[in-house]
């Protein structure tokens, strides 16, 4: 569901958690940018995995002044694990608010998400919005996230999730019945935790899409999240087709094994018309590529709007 913002902000407070891992080169601007918020977060939490350049001690000038606490991992712990302690270091009631090291958030990003944010805890609720691109001297890139994705294209529900994942965990707030989720999230695959918490929201909660970029999104040599390959040649682009086909290639793979761990986890709270759509989902299994490509016709039915933009 797609929205642009609800009339009334609740009253827990929000942590920003961030995991950081040598991302001294742009930590101090993603850190000025979350203290220039025109919602001032009540506490900001990060955890750091091991860095071996000046992270620590630019986190440190900031504890210094009272803006932030952070800890660190003597073993590296991943993207996943490093979230979770920080999540589970934040207030009980809090919401959660996710940050990377080396973004920009635009001045109203919290405030704007959590008008979003609904107001019943008692299920398992995420906000994400679209992304600005900027490159790494912060020079802002045609087109936004969405764009660029074509994640523009069509409903943002769960049968299209299943298909791609749309929501990026540096966008979201979460509110305290879904950190409960991120906190005995089995799931340790090649996905992040965003598509765990993402699936859990379609599935068990609410997922709340704005259309408006709230933070900027930095593209650099360290993050290959947005690469070349969206901007790929007709050439390059039949070539990948081809290597789907012949079953070199699966881009559904470990989507599939992360819907199987959910749905084995989750089954019995599942609503029924989930439950449905999850297990047709997970016929696909072992499938070429070709009757992917028919069922995605099939799951996206209804929920294009604007196709061939």
């Amino acid at each position: 569901m797609l929205t642009a913002a609800a009339n009334t902000i609740p009253i827990q407070g929000i942590s920003v958690v961030m995991a950081t891992c040598n991302g001294a080169t742009y930590l101090r601007q993603q850190l000025d940018s979350i203290l220039a918020q025109t919602l001032q977060p009540a506490e900001i939490i990060v955890y750091d995995d091991s860095s071996t350049d000046e992270t620590l001690q630019i986190l440190e000038t900031y504890r210094e002044q009272g803006l932030l606490q952070y800890f660190t991992n003597t073993v590296r712990l991943g993207v996943i694990g490093n979230f979770q302690r920080a999540a589970a270091a934040a207030k009980p009631n809090n919401y959660i608010a996710f940050a990377d090291q080396d973004d920009i958030w635009l001045p109203d990003k919290l405030e704007k998400a959590l008008h979003a944010m609904p107001a019943n805890n008692l299920q398992p609720c995420l906000v994400y919005s679209n992304l600005l691109l900027i490159d790494a001297e912060g020079k802002q890139l045609p087109g936004t996230a969405w764009e660029v994705f074509g994640y523009h294209k069509y409903r943002h529900c769960l049968h299209t999730f299943l298909f791609a994942n749309f929501v990026f965990g540096c966008t979201t707030l979460i509110n305290s019945t879904m950190r409960e989720f991120l906190m005995e999230m089995p799931y340790k695959g090649k996905l992040n935790h965003d598509a765990w918490l993402a699936l859990t929201a379609f599935s068990l909660g609410n997922a709340i899409g704005i259309t408006e970029p709230l933070i900027a999104y930095r593209k650099h040599a360290s993050n290959v999240t947005f690469d070349n390959s969206q901007k790929k040649s007709m050439i390059a682009r039949i070539g990948r087709n081809i290597r789907w086909l012949l079953g070199t290639n699966d881009p559904l793979k470990e989507y599939i094994s992360m819907v199987t761990l959910f749905y084995n986890t989750y089954q019995k709270q599942l609503p029924p018309h989930v439950q449905r759509v999850l297990r047709r989902y997970l016929k696909l299994n072992g499938k070429p590529f070709i009757v992917k490509r028919i069922a995605l016709e099939f799951f996206f039915a209804g929920k294009w709007q604007g196709r061939w933009r």
